[in-house]
């Protein structure tokens, strides 16, 4: 039976601490295979560099399509912006059209009124008529 002292606690997994400097990116990177190195076989494969290589492909592939997909959001959101300000100058234009309209109407009702006569009409039919199928139209000033 075993007893405590004879168990071994799990070893610590090794860690890795370091800064990334966003003006000098590939330090980070070197320390960070510096620790790969130190503590682990990865660099004892045949194909490490081609790993590696394929990795920063994989990665920069990915941030290409990143920035296209941004670049083609931006766009849209352009186009959108650009539409929306399209259909405010529309819709201003259309109630310009409106207003003209309904001035153009009040100015021939008023002239309308005062020089262009009106006429009455009046539609009867008699009922002694409507067995000829007459009628008779009487238009009065």
């Amino acid at each position: 039976m075993a007893t405590i002292s004879d168990i071994q606690p799990p070893p610590k997994a090794p860690s890795f601490s370091a800064k990334l400097d966003r003006s000098n990116p590939l330090e980070f990177v070197e320390k960070a295979l510096a620790f790969l190195a130190r503590e682990s076989d990865f660099f004892h494969r045949e194909r490490v560099e081609r790993e590696v290589a394929s990795v920063v492909r994989t990665l920069r592939e990915q941030e290409r399509k990143k920035v296209e997909r941004k670049k083609k959001a931006d766009a849209e959101a352009a186009k959108l912006t650009e539409m929306e300000g399209s259909e405010k100058k529309a819709d201003a234009e259309v109630a310009k059209l409106m207003e003209m309209e309904s001035s153009e109407k009040k100015t021939t009702s008023e002239t309308s009124s005062s020089s262009i006569p009106h006429y009455k009409v009046d539609f009867t039919v008699e009922p002694q008529i409507l067995h000829k199928q007459k009628c008779v139209l009487s238009i009065h000033m």
